[in-house]
Parts: C-alpha cells; sequence; structure tokens
C-alpha cells in the first residue's frame, strides 16, 4: 500500500524532537542492507508493470465503436454546427477559398513547386487593400446607421403621444434625408430615422420621447445626441464632457479632433465643419436631458 511521504517541515520538527530526547550517535546501515532493499523496491515496480506493452498504446477506433447508438443525435448535431460555420457555396468567401486552392495547386504542380505566399516570406494569403479595388468615390461613402424604432426588437406594440394618443407612421425625412454624426476618430457617419405624426406634432424617431418608451437595452444602443440636421456621437460627448468637467474648456478637446480637409478638396468634407458654439450647446443640452 503507497504511503504519502510526510511533508519537509514534519521530517524536520521530528529530527530535531528526536535529537533533544536522544543525543547517541545514530549508526548508518551497512552497504548490504542498502542493497537489499533497493532490490526488493525493484521486484515491487515490475509486478506493476502492464504484461502487454500495447496496453499503453491509445487506439482512436476503440472510442468511436463505444455507445454509437447513444451518441448519434450529439454527432448530427455537431455535424450540423460545422456545417453551417463552413463558408456557403455561393458566397464570395466561398469563391475567395476556390480560387486560393486553385492557385496552391497551380504553385505546387508547376516545375517549380514554391508556393507564391511562401515566397514572399510569409504564410497568409489576403485579399487586396480597397484602396487599390475600389474606385476613389466608393472610398468615402459614409456608413448609415438606420433607427427605425417600430422595427426594433423589443418595441412596444405603439408608441404614444404626450398627450396619451397613439402615434401614427408618418414617412421619413427629405430635408435633410438623414444627420451627420460628427466622432472624435474623424470617421463620420449618418443617422437615417422615420417620423411619427401625433395631434398637431411630429416626432423623429430619434426624439427623446420616443426613444424613452424603448426597453433600456434598446436606448443604450442609440449612438448620437442630435440636432436639428446634425449630430455628436455619444463617445465623443463624454470625452467632452469629462474635459469641460475640469474647467479645461475646448481647447483641448479641439487638438483631439482631426483637421478638415480644404473645402474645395472633392474627396474630403467638401466644405463641412462643426462650430464651437455648436459642440458647445450640444453637450449642455445633452447634460440637461440626462
Amino acid at each position: 500500500m503507497w504511503v504519502a511521504p510526510l511533508p519537509p517541515d514534519f521530517l524536520l520538527l521530528e529530527f530535531l524532537s528526536n535529537s533533544q530526547h536522544s543525543t547517541a550517535p545514530v549508526q548508518p546501515p551497512s552497504t548490504t542492507t542498502v542493497i537489499s532493499e533497493l532490490n526488493k523496491d525493484l521486484a515491487t515496480l515490475a509486478l506493476d508493470e502492464p504484461s502487454d506493452s500495447t496496453e499503453r498504446i491509445f487506439d482512436e477506433s476503440l472510442g468511436d465503436e463505444e455507445d454509437e447508438g447513444d451518441n448519434s443525435v450529439n454527432t448530427d448535431v455537431a455535424q450540423k454546427e460545422t456545417e453551417e460555420l463552413e463558408a456557403k457555396a455561393l458566397s464570395e468567401n466561398h469563391q475567395w477559398l476556390k480560387t486560393t486552392l486553385a492557385q496552391i495547386v497551380n504553385d505546387t504542380t508547376s516545375r517549380l513547386k514554391i508556393l507564391c505566399c511562401y515566397k514572399d516570406g510569409h504564410f497568409w494569403v489576403r485579399r487586396q487593400d480597397p484602396v487599390f479595388v475600389l474606385k476613389h468615390a466608393a472610398l468615402y461613402l459614409l456608413p448609415i446607421f438606420v433607427w427605425l424604432p417600430h422595427y426594433l426588437p423589443g418595441h412596444p406594440d405603439s408608441f404614444k403621444c404626450e398627450c396619451g394618443a397613439k402615434l401614427i407612421l408618418h414617412g421619413y425625412n427629405n430635408n435633410p434625408i438623414a444627420r451627420r454624426v460628427s466622432t472624435l476618430a474623424g470617421q463620420d457617419y449618418f443617422l437615417l430615422t422615420n417620423c411619427f405624426l401625433g395631434c398637431g406634432k411630429h416626432y423623429q424617431g430619434s426624439n427623446p420621447w420616443i426613444i424613452s418608451q424603448l426597453p433600456e437595452f434598446l436606448r443604450r444602443v442609440f449612438p448620437a445626441c442630435l440636432s436639428t440636421r446634425g449630430g455628436l456621437d455619444m463617445s465623443e460627448l463624454d470625452v467632452m464632457k469629462a474635459t469641460f468637467a475640469g474647467h479645461s474648456g475646448t481647447d483641448p478637446f479641439s487638438k483631439m479632433v482631426p483637421a478638415f480637409s480644404k473645402f474645395e478638396d472633392p474627396l474630403g468634407y467638401a466644405g463641412y465643419a462643426i462650430l464651437q458654439d455648436y459642440v458647445y450647446d450640444l453637450v449642455f443640452s445633452s447634460s440637461r436631458s440626462h
């Protein structure tokens, strides 16, 4: 029977205790005794060895044969999940994989038998950068954030006017169609929403009154603080609030805003700029609403 060895601290205490009660010198065991004890230990270890060395080899086929009937459902689920993760046959990624594989086959069956990517000194096969693929105009199209409250998951059955009456859908904006939202990183976007009609009053889908009727998880994802024709991204607004709260004014924040391109540059902002007063008003308007 195997007995766990005593910890070193316990052995040290036992040694000190014994040394206090006995001062007689301890005779070391003879060489014959040591050799005899070692032979006994080796004989014991030999009994523990497996009789057949093949017992140490793991056969993967054994695991596949066990409980095939019980695991059939789990196997089908795993197979389905694997297929869902694979690129679809008609997808762009599938075509990209087919093209890459054809190139690899061509490289490995050519006379030189050298993969193009290995020849260039790396493992990766990457797509071309969009700068070299798309037309210049397409690179400057801003993303559009679509905010239609009545299509969002978890929306109420109907939106209410401030008087309690039911609001009705009233189309979309046309001037402007969407409001441009400024961000701290300079990657602006458009926010597009719809209109509601109440008792003689129009509401934008981005109106705080409309947003307040949505569940909290939807209210939190609304990205901007808007004015009549523009807006500031919430991340930008949070930085400005912290800057203003420290009595630093607008100067530190203005240094974070990327410089605008020339007004005559057709590929830049094309004359779009934010005034300091506009930023100031939006910050304090947002603070009052919260």
